[in-house]
């Protein structure tokens, strides 16, 4: 994953999308009820999804390598958060694995069926922004289509989701 500076000058901005952003809070609360279980959050930053899933009960345990994120996720929450690359093999297995709009900025997005295969049991979802072509989105390695993600995950039967008409998709894998 690429290590971001927008913790430190925007802070846990993702907590204020979560209030006033609809198709956030949309896409944060379709991942708590589909995690019913323990949940590897990957790439929390903050930790808003995490902390959304420890407050259901659930085990959460949220990964980053960006420190700023990692110290602002444990101000706000009961999650377990830990300093993490997703593209060095992890220990531990979770029920669950979910991913809000991460997958565009890692260098190898492979590392996320790694996980999937290795370390869940039950299923995962991965959210990230419909790619209508132009430049890359900001820290984006990799933009995605609605069409690219279903085929990247075709292995596991996923199946797809946008937020209303808009460019928010996703994928729901079940084991």
């Amino acid at each position: 994953m690429s290590t971001f500076n927008k913790y430190d000058s925007k802070g846990a901005f993702h907590y204020g999308w979560y209030e006033t952003e609809d198709w956030y809070r949309w896409l944060v609360d379709r991942c708590v009820n589909f995690c019913k279980g323990s949940t590897l959050d990957v790439g929390c930053g903050d930790g808003v999804l995490a902390n959304k899933i420890a407050e259901k009960g659930r085990r959460a345990v949220g990964i980053d390598n960006n420190q700023s994120a990692l110290h602002l996720a444990r101000q706000h929450g009961n999650a377990v958060f830990q300093d993490s690359d997703i593209h060095h093999r992890l220990d531990g297995v979770w029920d669950y694995l979910a991913s809000v709009n991460v997958i565009e900025h890692l260098d190898r997005p492979e590392a996320i069926k790694d996980l999937i295969n290795n370390n869940v049991t039950k299923g995962a979802i991965i959210t990230t922004i419909d790619y209508q072509g132009g430049a890359l989105g900001e820290d984006h390695r990799f933009e995605w289509t609605y069409d690219q993600m279903m085929d990247f995950f075709k292995e596991f039967n996923p199946k797809g989701f946008r937020y209303k008409d808009t460019e928010w998709i996703g994928v729901e894998i079940r084991k």
